[in-house]
């Protein structure tokens, strides 16, 4: 589905008239949902091998939808996982390292007084 988002926003950058391209049978339905759907300009027609469509461009909503599952997506990587690992790791080490601080500070400070 991603592919094919930025597949009509490529396509809203450019002058080029729509070509019509019959897709697969995976891809037929997203496409086609993607147009009711009104996240994607486009047109269908009828050819001798079944049904082509033509991406135009990509509206606001496609736009949004895009965003959102190329977020998810980079969520779901290792090193976004590893960042978070890494901050887990970080905030454990200064809540180990923050009171053995306290005592040492204390012990400094309290033979001046």
């Amino acid at each position: 589905m991603i592919d094919i988002l930025d597949e009509a926003a490529r396509r809203s950058n450019t002058l080029e008239e729509p070509f019509l391209r019959q897709y697969g049978q995976a891809e037929l339905p997203i496409v086609r949902d993607l147009i009711e759907e009104g996240m994607v300009r486009g047109e269908q027609a009828h050819v001798e091998g079944g049904l082509a469509l033509g991406l135009e461009s990509i509206t606001l909503k496609g736009r949004q939808m895009r965003d959102e599952l190329l977020a998810k997506r980079n969520a779901k990587t290792f090193l976004s996982r590893l960042k978070k690992f890494g901050l887990l790791v970080i905030a454990w080490a200064v809540g180990v390292i923050t009171p053995l601080i306290v005592e040492y500070l204390k012990a400094k400070i309290a033979p001046l007084h």
